[in-house]
């Protein structure tokens, strides 16, 4: 434990924050306030979808509202393990846009996820634009996301 003679540091000629008293807790306070002032915590407008499918070619994971676009925030793309054959898999908008992930899953069962910018950012489509993810052959894969429609 540390201890000091000073206890409030409130008394420096400085004018004291209003929000949670004066002192060393007050400014701390007015400090995370101001640090944190618009920042959204949590997931707020994030939905979480998970699909499956063993179709080659392109299934709709996702289908915003009219006159929406989907912001992707996170995806997680993983074979079963009782697969036959390695299965390309990819991610994109629309049905024959531009690939946004692809990659080659073992047919013993592999996963990938991935966050972009550790959750800071975002892949986004055009409006009503759905994302597909897209199998060269017929193999099971999970898909789950983390999405938002904007």
């Amino acid at each position: 434990m540390i201890g000091s003679p000073i206890t409030d540091l409130g008394t420096d000629g400085a004018t004291p924050p209003s929000i949670a008293g004066t002192g060393v807790r007050g400014w701390l306070r007015a400090i995370y306030e101001k640090l944190t002032g618009g920042v959204t915590v949590g997931n707020a407008g994030v939905s979480t979808k998970a699909i499956n499918t063993s179709t080659a070619g392109n299934t709709v994971v996702v289908t915003p509202s009219s006159g929406k676009a989907v912001r992707l925030w996170w995806y997680n793309i993983t074979a079963d393990a009782d697969n036959t054959a390695k299965v390309v898999s990819g991610l994109r908008f629309g049905a024959a846009g531009a690939f946004i992930y692809r990659s080659s899953l073992s047919k013993y069962g592999q996963g990938t996820a991935h966050s972009f910018k550790s959750g800071n950012s975002y892949v986004q489509g055009a409006v009503d634009e759905a994302l597909f993810v897209n199998l060269d052959v017929a193999q099971l894969v999970y898909v789950n996301i983390d999405y938002e429609e904007v």
